[in-house]
C-alpha cells in the first residue's frame, strides 16, 4: 500500500498541490503558517480554497502565493498559473498600472501641496484687497465742490487706508517667503529628531512597515528597488525574505537578517540597539 507521502505526491503530480492537505499531513493550523509567514488567515484560507477573488492586487497575491508554497516546500507554479487565467479571465487590471498611478501621486505630493498653499494664499489676499480697493473707488467718485478742508481731510483719511494696506501686504509677502522656504526644505529643523531607514531588495521580496503606531504599508520590493523612510516615531518591520535585502538604519547596515525565504520582525532603534 501506498503511503501517505506517495499519495500525495501523485496527488501534485496530477492535479496540482492541495495545500490544505499537505498542511494538514504536517498537523499545522492555518494559525502556525500565519505566524511563520506574517499572511492573514483569511488570505490563507482564499490561497487553499482557490477562492482568488477574495486575494488583495496581484503584485501582493503573487508574492503570498509564492511565500505560502515555499513554507511548505512544494511547486507553487500550478497554483500561480490558475491564479493567472483567473486574472485573465476577468479582466484583473495589471498591478503595473496600478502601482504607475500610486507612485505618480507619490512623487507629486510635494508639488499638490505647493499648489494648495499657493490658493489659499490667492484667495485670502482677493478677500483682503478688494474691501480697500472699493474704498478707494468711491472716495475717488465723489462729486465734486465739497471744500478744500473737506477734500484735505479725506485725502489724509485715503492716505492712512493705503499705508496700512501696504504694510499688510509687505507682511504678507514675508510670511509667503517663510512659508516658501519652509516648504523647500521639508523637515530641516527635524532630520536630527527623526530616524531613518533604507531598505534595497536584491530579490523579490514582500514588506509591512509601520512608523510609530501608525497602520502598516504593505510594500512588495523587486531587484534593485530602494526604499527609504524618516519618521521620530521608530518602525516595525516584517521582511518575508531576511536574505533578499539590505537593511540600513541611521546610516549604518545591520548586517545578515536571516536566510533566504525567512521571515523576520524588526523593531527599530531597540533591534538596532541590541546589536543586530
Amino acid at each position: 500500500m501506498k503511503n501517505e507521502k506517495e499519495e500525495l505526491k501523485q496527488d501534485i503530480e496530477e492535479t496540482g498541490p492541495d495545500l490544505k492537505k499537505i498542511r494538514e499531513s504536517r498537523e499545522m493550523t492555518l494559525k502556525d503558517v500565519f505566524e511563520l509567514t506574517r499572511i492573514r488567515v483569511s488570505i490563507l484560507q482564499a490561497i487553499e480554497n482557490e477562492d482568488f477573488h477574495l486575494l488583495p492586487e496581484p503584485v501582493y497575491a503573487r508574492t503570498f502565493i509564492k511565500t505560502y508554497t515555499k513554507m511548505l516546500d512544494i511547486d507553487g507554479e500550478k497554483i500561480l498559473s490558475r491564479y493567472e487565467g483567473y486574472l485573465e479571465q476577468n479582466e484583473v487590471p495589471d498591478e503595473k498600472e496600478t502601482a504607475s498611478r500610486s507612485s505618480w501621486f507619490r512623487s507629486h505630493r510635494s508639488l499638490l501641496v505647493w499648489i494648495f498653499s499657493v490658493l489659499v494664499v490667492a484667495v485670502f489676499l482677493i478677500f483682503f484687497f478688494y474691501p480697500n480697493h472699493k474704498t478707494k473707488q468711491e472716495i475717488a467718485g465723489k462729486p465734486t465742490g465739497e471744500s478744500k478742508l473737506v477734500k484735505d481731510a479725506k485725502e489724509k483719511t485715503a492716505d492712512k487706508i493705503n499705508s496700512k494696506t501696504e504694510t499688510h501686504a509687505t507682511a504678507d509677502k514675508t510670511a509667503s517667503k517663510q512659508e516658501d522656504v519652509a516648504e523647500e526644505k521639508p523637515g530641516a529643523t527635524q532630520d536630527i529628531a527623526n530616524y531613518k531607514l533604507t531598505i534595497e531588495a536584491t530579490e523579490v521580496t514582500w514588506l509591512k512597515i509601520a512608523e510609530g503606531d501608525n497602520p502598516p504599508e504593505e510594500i512588495l520590493l523587486k531587484p534593485g528597488e530602494k526604499i527609504h523612510k524618516e519618521t521620530p516615531d521608530g518602525f516595525k518591520i516584517y521582511i518575508g525574505n531576511a536574505g533578499g535585502v539590505n537593511v540600513s538604519f541611521q546610516g549604518k547596515p545591520l548586517g545578515v537578517l536571516g536566510e533566504h525565504g525567512q521571515v523576520v520582525h524588526l523593531t527599530l532603534p531597540e533591534d538596532a540597539e541590541g546589536g543586530r
